[in-house]
């Protein structure tokens, strides 16, 4: 056999051996930068081989054969739609992070855990006291299908912080303005949750609006609303949302089922103190040490 022949036998040998799967194959809904920050945050931890896919970048494709065809070990899903697609494969565990109230999403779906959005209400409403001493009454509005469980919970949660959560359900988006108008005079802040069915294009354009006539501004749960007047954002770290996932992906793939996993809530917090809306209304603000806490000028 000439040199020649014996070079191309091994490679072709070669390139007939099987590529080893990677351990987890994370899945995004699309190519965002929050959710790279989780992936990131994800890699950074795991310690584990990863592919990684979008499924912006899947049109066209059968979505659930090309999934499968990766043959990892566990799933990690970022945002909700990921979690829809990938909840179709039933033998491959799955872990979820970037969703909005997944309980919703999940049911009793047997291979399934993640980390959540959603910031206790606890500590949310004792950040916003800390932040605003003078704090004592706070509007809630929420729609009882989307995020009355998180309502409820916050509403018992002031009580043990000495506030008073006023709350209004809100059915239809058009309600939210007449609902506001109402509370105008009885609550010191708004606090939106994420909640579709309040938050709204014409309930940001609305808000700023009150601000400058009752002198009450709004809390919001992202950044991005700073922007639009918000007084302070409490949300969530995604780089760690990341790492809290590796530690899950860690227990699942040594062994332990996804419902023997209990969900997680985010563990760090993030803060954006917006002192020149304070300013402007003229809110007392104290500055915080225990979280990350951005100011806006």
């Amino acid at each position: 056999m000439t040199a020649t022949r014996l070079i191309y036998t091994i490679l072709l040998l070669f390139l007939a051996l099987p590529v080893q799967a990677a351990d987890i194959l994370i899945v995004q809904s699309m190519r965002v930068k929050a959710y790279d920050a989780v992936a990131d945050g994800f890699r950074s931890a795991v310690g584990r081989k990863c592919d990684q896919v979008a499924l912006s970048d899947l049109d066209g494709e059968d979505v659930t054969r090309t999934l499968k065809g990766y043959r990892s070990r566990l799933i990690l899903a970022i945002g909700v739609d990921a979690l829809r697609e990938v909840m179709r494969i039933k033998d491959v565990p799955i872990l979820y992070t970037m969703v909005l109230n997944p309980e919703t999403k999940i049911a009793e779906t047997a291979n399934v855990s993640g980390v959540g959005m959603n910031i206790p209400p606890e500590r949310q409403l004792a950040f916003m006291k800390q932040v605003l001493p003078r704090l004592r009454k706070v509007g809630l509005l929420y729609d009882p299908t989307k995020t009355g469980a998180l309502a409820r919970r916050a509403v018992r949660a002031a009580e043990t912080l000495d506030l008073e959560i006023v709350t209004r359900e809100v059915r239809r988006p058009r309600e939210v303005p007449g609902l506001i108008d109402g509370l105008k005079g009885a609550v010191q802040l708004f606090w939106l949750l994420p909640d579709p069915t309040v938050v709204t294009p014409q309930t940001l354009e609305y808000l700023p609006l009150v601000a400058v006539e009752s002198r009450v501004s709004f809390a919001a749960f992202s950044d991005q609303y700073l922007k639009n007047g918000a007084l302070l954002s409490i949300g969530i770290d995604p780089v760690d949302i990341g790492r809290q996932a590796a530690e899950l992906a860690e227990r699942v793939l040594a062994g332990t089922a996804p419902r023997n996993v209990p969900p997680l809530e985010p563990r760090r917090v993030k803060i954006n103190l917006n002192t020149k809306v304070a300013r402007q209304l003229g809110i007392v603000v104290n500055r915080l040490s225990e979280a990350d806490v951005v100011i806006h000028q």
